[in-house]
């Protein structure tokens, strides 16, 4: 979706800062600070940059694979915070429980991945130190740091900086991500920060519908074939539910005696020698995975009682 606005929107978004981030009124600021809340004072946006920060937006909700992501960041997102190579930490940060990823249009070598994969002295593991002692806010690196100066000086002689740092906050801990952004143009500045934070919920939730489609995809390919035949899954999926050879042959069209061949045949290829075991063999099978937990309709006659054997 591309965001158009009139000349007249233009103007009244120009003349009006509530329409547009231009900036806090005096009396706004002042309660924000009397509550000593930790919030980045908004930043000028023009109408150009207001329309393509909404298209950023929009554009971050449809990423679910890499290579959306990874079109995303170098894309809509470059317009407000460029960087050369972002790296992705996603896991149980507190902990330093983490996986990571890096999405780059620069050949990294060896010294990058030495220095970024190692879990206890690297580049990772500093950096969210150094987040959180910045009470998790947008956090910068350059030439003339002195704060944090070791972990400065070790992304200058990769050549990575200026970098800029900022991740999740308020989520659950398993689910907590930090983005690394290196080789910005410039150090991190009031601009910078502001959009670092105003973007991070966006670049969180995009990076979490990868990392779900990739979990989603797995189990497809892991989950071993069924036995079963489709009919066979849907004889027994009905009497997961409770019902009898009778209703199920009145719900799927069939006779009771098809039903109980299939049922017999149900028996011998999960090995078991009862309704209730094929159930439980068929669940710890996932024959079920394309079948709600309880079929909320019920075509079946609820009167019958028919034959329950095999």
């Amino acid at each position: 979706m591309h965001f158009r606005w009139s000349p007249a929107t233009r103007q009244a978004a120009r003349d009006d800062p509530r329409g547009v981030p231009h900036g806090d009124s005096p009396g706004t600021r002042a309660s924000r600070q009397s509550r000593g809340s930790k919030v980045l004072d908004p930043v000028s946006l023009s109408p150009v940059d207001f329309e393509r920060l909404m298209f950023a937006l929009d554009a971050s909700v449809s990423v679910s694979k890499r290579v959306q992501f990874f079109l995303w960041t170098q894309g809509a997102l470059q317009n407000f915070l460029p960087h050369e190579t972002l790296v992705c930490v996603h896991g149980d940060l507190p902990a330093r429980r983490y996986a990571y990823e890096v999405f780059s249009r620069a050949v990294l070598g060896d010294e990058f991945n030495r220095a970024f994969g190692d879990p206890v002295g690297g580049l990772i593991p500093r950096m969210l130190d150094h987040w959180y002692v910045n009470e998790q806010m947008p956090l910068g690196f350059d030439a003339e740091q002195s704060q944090w100066e070791r972990t400065a000086r070790q992304l200058g002689r990769l050549d990575l900086l200026p970098a800029t740092v900022h991740g999740s906050r308020l989520v659950s801990s398993q689910h907590a991500t930090l983005f690394i952004m290196l080789r910005t143009p410039q150090a991190i500045d009031v601009r910078a920060r502001y959009m670092a934070e105003l973007l991070m919920p966006h670049m969180h939730l995009a990076w979490h519908r990868v990392l779900c489609a990739d979990r989603d995809a797995a189990e497809r390919i892991s989950a071993p074939a069924s036995p079963l035949t489709d009919r066979e899954v849907e004889v027994l999926n009905w009497v997961r539910e409770g019902k009898t050879n009778v209703e199920i042959a009145a719900i799927l069209r069939l006779s009771p005696l098809t039903v109980k061949n299939h049922v017999r045949k149900i028996l011998r290829k999960l090995k078991v020698s009862n309704r209730a075991h094929a159930v439980a063999r068929g669940l710890s099978a996932r024959v079920f995975r394309n079948y709600p937990e309880h079929l909320a309709v019920d075509p079946g006659p609820r009167g019958a009682r028919g034959d329950r054997s095999s």
